[in-house]
Formats: structure tokens, C-alpha cells, sequence
């Protein structure tokens, strides 16, 4: 598979993180991808091939889609000459093209037939199938943006807790936030979901485990790794990661602490 990855236009780069083009020959046969869960809410578009998508317990074929934020992680199985341009949000940025709050899409799929009026999804898979080039694709990608966006003002309170809990790698005081913002801790957690579409405190874990994926590689020990990401205890980093990854050995880097954490030994 080639993944190429672009930065996104003056226009859109508060409200977009990156887009990346993902292509698989027609003949090639891979492992379905197994993607963690991430920090914002991101668009796939679609111009060849099929996608199925795995999440949980359920399998459905996909097309251009909004993922909603989700807390287990995802697999993808492609059939065909498979081109895909995935645009990464920035948290809390999502009401600035689609009709709704961030927290209606959790673990959804949503078909962008379903969000766009009749004959829109078609129009952007089409143009992306016929342009020549990357450049071509992320100019398509940035007129259809500019085709859809709703005019809606984002959050800029819930987006600035979202990028304090990232940077900080989830060592955060919700409480603590929540009274810098001169707000309740309900009422910092009832408008952090509507925008970013998971409460702060799962917002928080999460960002805490994409610090410790980094950090797997370094640590000499789960107890050397727990303490430098800030889990109170080893046990606690066990449950993240059986959460969030789904205990499989394969998605991390391999160290002396990957089998103590997922509980099992990877195969290489």
C-alpha cells in the first residue's frame, strides 16, 4: 500500500489536520489494516475499490464516509485497485462542514449520501477517480470542502481543552480545566462532547495512550513506561491498552514490554 501524506491550504488549515491518499494495487493481497482509535473525526472518500470496515463485532462494506469518534479499534479489509483520500479533522471542527454535533457520530459510519444533499458524494468520487495526480486529488478535496461548509462557528472553548489534553498527553486535571475556563466540570463535559464527540475524561485517556504507543519503544520495563505516561499504576495501563488496541502485540513497535501488556506473544 503507498500512503502519501499532504498538509491542507491556508483556507482549511484550522479546521483540517492533513489529507492522506492511500492506494493498493489491484493484485496486491494484504492483511486487513488495524487502525487505534484517534483524536478527532475524519472523512473517507472513495474512488476505487472496496473497503470493509470491522468494528467490534460488526462487518459492512463501505464507501465515502464520516467516521465519528470511537473507542476500540478499527479494521479495514480492501478488494480491488483501491484509492482512498482520508481527510483528518481537527477536533471540535466537524460542525464547520456537516449539520450536526461531533457526539451523534460515536463508532458510526455515516454514508456521506446520508449527510450531503442528492448526487454530491458522486460528484466528489467521480472527480477524485479522474484527476491525474495528488495535487489534482487535494485540490478536488478542497473545492468539495469549500462546496460544504456550513458557515457554523466551532467551539473554540472545547477546541482549546482538546489541544491542552493532547499536548499534554492526557496528564490533565478535568476539574482544573474545567474552573480555567470559569466553567462546571458538567458543563465543560456537556459542550467538550456536543464539539469533540467523547467526554474530556475518555478525551484524556485517550490522548494518554497515543503518548504511551510513542514512549513503548524506550521504557525497560511496563512499570518504567506506566509511570512516564502518567497511569497511576501498570494495571491500569493494561486496561487502556486492551481497550483501545484490542489486545493485539502486532500494533506496537516490538520491546521487552509488548507481551507483558497485551498478554499474549506476537507472531513475526
Amino acid at each position: 500500500m503507498q500512503v502519501r501524506r499532504y498538509m491542507p491550504g491556508q483556507q482549511f488549515d484550522d479546521a483540517v489536520e492533513a489529507y492522506t491518499l492511500l492506494e493498493m494495487d489491484q493484485h496486491t493481497v494484504a492483511q486487513p489494516l488495524r487502525m487505534l482509535p484517534p483524536l478527532s473525526i475524519s472523512l473517507c472518500l472513495h474512488y476505487g475499490g472496496q473497503v470493509v470496515a470491522g468494528y467490534r463485532s460488526e462487518l459492512a462494506t463501505v464507501g465515502s464516509a464520516l467516521t465519528g469518534m470511537h473507542t476500540a479499534p478499527r479494521t479495514y479489509a480492501t478488494h480491488g485497485k483501491v484509492g482512498i483520500v482520508l481527510v483528518t479533522f481537527r477536533a471540535g471542527a466537524i460542525g464547520q462542514f456537516f449539520r450536526l454535533d461531533a457526539d451523534e457520530l460515536l463508532h458510526l459510519n455515516v454514508d456521506l449520501a446520508d449527510l450531503l444533499p442528492a448526487g454530491e458524494r458522486e460528484r466528489i468520487e467521480e472527480a477524485l477517480a479522474g484527476a491525474p495526480d495528488d495535487g489534482a486529488r487535494v485540490a478536488q478535496v478542497e473545492r468539495f470542502l469549500a462546496r460544504i461548509r456550513t458557515g457554523m462557528q466551532a467551539d473554540q472553548l472545547a477546541r482549546r481543552a482538546a489541544a491542552m489534553i493532547a499536548q499534554r498527553g492526557g496528564e490533565v486535571s478535568i476539574a482544573r480545566l474545567a474552573a480555567a475556563h470559569h466553567l462546571s466540570e458538567r458543563q465543560l463535559e456537556r459542550r467538550f462532547t456536543r464539539a469533540i464527540g467523547i467526554t474530556p475524561k475518555k478525551y484524556a485517556r485517550l490522548a494518554r495512550f497515543h503518548r504511551m504507543v510513542g514512549q513503548i519503544g524506550k521504557a525497560g520495563s511496563i512499570a518504567e513506561l506506566a509511570a512516564e505516561c502518567g497511569y497511576y499504576d501498570q494495571s491500569h495501563l493494561v486496561k487502556d491498552c486492551r481497550q483501545f488496541s484490542g489486545g493485539v502485540a502486532e500494533l506496537l513497535p516490538h520491546s521487552g514490554v509488548t507481551d507483558l501488556i497485551f498478554g499474549e506473544t506476537s507472531s513475526r
